[in-house]
């Protein structure tokens, strides 16, 4: 039985140095490390070459202190940043603070080091003043491609770790400001993009060398003792923030939910996920005791992004407003059986991870909604949604790896609809402009709308599911990733499911079949339309209690049809 928490001995909780600067003073620095650690991420994007990284945004980046504690974060994807921390306390054990030198960055992706899937390369670089590590900075960017056995590397019917693509343990890939060629080259030599993957890793290595700009002005202005001062109490401010906001926001209790995912890409059965949330305090614990062992295909989830979700959902919940640090966590602890879908340990294949982990937090919102039904949302559309492209670029002269993530409904709540085709949950990514995807791809878009009824009927309804036609022009091999086409995303208190995800192929005489929606090298001819329908999310609470100006809205702008109007909803007219 494996249990993760943020605390652990030598931590500071209520340090000296919080006690010693004064709030003003406290409010400057935080605002200045979360401004740095946003300058990081706007000059990541600024200079990746991918456009999963520069126009998805589908990277992370963060500041941690000098004992490897994060203290700023910026807003990019939850799923990232809040595993970090464990991938940086394991690389430490191999690469000790005493042994590092200025100039030295860490590169790695093992999804059993910290990291979350293959795709996911994190780089971290220590920031010396004075011969001292005092902080570092990381970034971790969705590299296109990584290998393995698909363009794009997503393959749902591999049953190891081993055939998801290249595993890059924690290595020192620059020594003291030089890059280690023989490292780069093997890791060019091993992806189907090197111009795009060098040109993202050069992207993340700018980010580090921002925050360490940043890092070094700060102290240069306030001096290091008042600078990691600052630091200290920003973590103090956050857990006692947090602290406050599970006694005020959750009351005590205990409550259980579990759910269900289509299947894993090999094992063709429903796998469960169920989660015990016991609330005591200032204290949570969310045991997954129950949930169903570690399987053969993509869906298994490391310790570390399902981590991620916990923390997601609860901060959500208790305070959404709280600067990201480590502090936030120290209330909270992880009961994850190892090997489970939740706790996965090698060899097990988790490139779709995120299947588990947006189902992570649907339970955890579900099993909450029994202690503060006010706070949590209906489910939402289930995974991130996504395809991956690979074959020959007559304009560009050579092959090419494109992989894209879609959005999906996102479940209503409490006053607010759900968001229509976003990412939501432990996702954050933007949509890839039509634009960008027809000078890259040899595609045209045909169709890129909103579905009708695809969000729950409710009071306040689940925001409504996308749908993508593209047609190719040359012969394409496609992989695919999605989730909730076999399981609604469900509603609560009344409200109704979410429209389930369909993946079709069309030819061009219109015939169409349908595609698994964890389908692996599919080849698409010239000619040929893939349709991509997305799931919806669930509704909240009873749909005869919506007012009709909403109906009508809905009606009018077709978001609904006339016929769930009138079923759901009442409508006369």
């Amino acid at each position: 039985m494996a249990r993760h928490t943020s605390e652990s001995p030598g931590r500071s909780r209520s340090g000296a140095a919080a006690r010693q600067i004064d709030p003003v003073t406290l409010e400057i620095l935080g605002s200045n490390l979360h401004a740095a650690a946003e300058e990081m991420a706007v000059s990541l994007r600024r200079t990746a070459y991918s456009s999963i990284v520069r126009e998805a945004m589908d990277f992370s980046c963060c500041l941690f202190d000098g004992q490897a504690r994060m203290v700023a974060q910026a807003a990019n994807i939850p799923m990232h940043l809040n595993s970090l921390p464990l991938a940086l306390t394991d690389w430490l054990q191999e690469y000790p603070i005493a042994e590092l030198e200025p100039g030295d960055l860490l590169i790695g992706n093992d999804p059993y080091r910290g990291g979350n899937h293959l795709q996911d390369v994190i780089t971290f670089m220590p920031i010396f003043v004075e011969g001292r590590v005092v902080a570092f900075a990381a970034s971790l960017a969705h590299w296109v491609d990584v290998g393995g056995r698909s363009p794009g590397s997503i393959g749902n019917d591999v049953t190891d770790n081993y055939q998801e693509g290249i595993c890059i343990p924690p290595l020192k890939i620059m020594r003291r400001g030089e890059m280690d060629q023989n490292i780069l080259k093997m890791i060019l030599r091993n992806v189907r993009e090197p111009e795009k993957t060098y040109g993202d890793l050069r992207g993340q290595i700018a980010a580090n060398r921002t925050a360490e700009r940043r890092i070094l002005e700060l102290i240069d202005r306030y001096g290091l003792e008042t600078v990691e001062a600052g630091m200290e109490g920003l973590i103090d401010y956050s857990e006692q923030r947090m602290r406050r906001g599970l006694r005020e926001r959750i009351p005590d209790g205990e409550a259980t939910f579990e759910d269900v995912i289509d299947d894993t890409g090999v094992v063709m059965h429903e796998c469960r996920i169920r989660v015990t949330v016991t609330k005591q305090g200032d204290r949570i614990t969310v045991d997954f005791t129950g949930t169903d062992p570690q399987q053969m295909g993509a869906a298994n989830s490391p310790i570390g992004p399902t981590t991620s979700a916990v923390y997601y959902v609860i901060k959500a919940i208790a305070g959404p407003d709280i600067p990201i640090n480590d502090g936030c966590y120290r209330p909270i602890e992880i009961v994850a059986p190892e090997g489970t879908l939740v706790n996965a340990t090698l060899p097990a294949a988790c490139q779709a991870r995120n299947v588990i982990c947006h189902r992570i937090t649907d339970v955890l919102f579900g099993a909450l909604s029994r202690l503060c039904p006010e706070q949590v949302m209906a489910a939402c559309y289930g995974c991130t949604p996504s395809y991956t492209m690979g074959g020959y670029s007559e304009r560009r002269g050579r092959h090419f790896a494109f992989y894209e993530v879609l959005g999906g409904g996102m479940g209503g709540r409490l006053g607010i609809d759900g968001v229509d085709c976003c990412a939501a949950n432990t996702s954050n990514f933007l949509n890839i402009p039509v634009e960008m995807i027809e000078l890259e791809l040899p595609v045209t878009i045909q169709r890129y709308e909103l579905v009708p009824d695809s969000g729950g009927v409710g009071e306040f309804r689940g925001g409504c599911s996308g749908r993508r036609d593209m047609t190719v022009h040359t012969d394409v091999v496609m992989s695919f990733l999605d989730e909730r086409h076999k399981h609604s995303p469900w509603g609560l208190f009344g409200g109704g499911p979410g429209g389930k995800g369909l993946f079709r192929i069309i030819s061009p005489d219109g015939q169409e079949r349908e595609i698994y929606s964890k389908a692996t090298n599919v080849l698409v001819k010239a000619g040929e339309t893939v349709s991509l329908i997305t799931p919806g999310g669930g509704g909240y609470g009873d749909p005869r209690r919506r007012p009709r100006e909403k109906v009508a809205w809905d009606l009018k702008n077709g978001y609904i049809t006339e016929e769930t109007a009138r079923r759901a909803y009442g409508w006369t007219g």
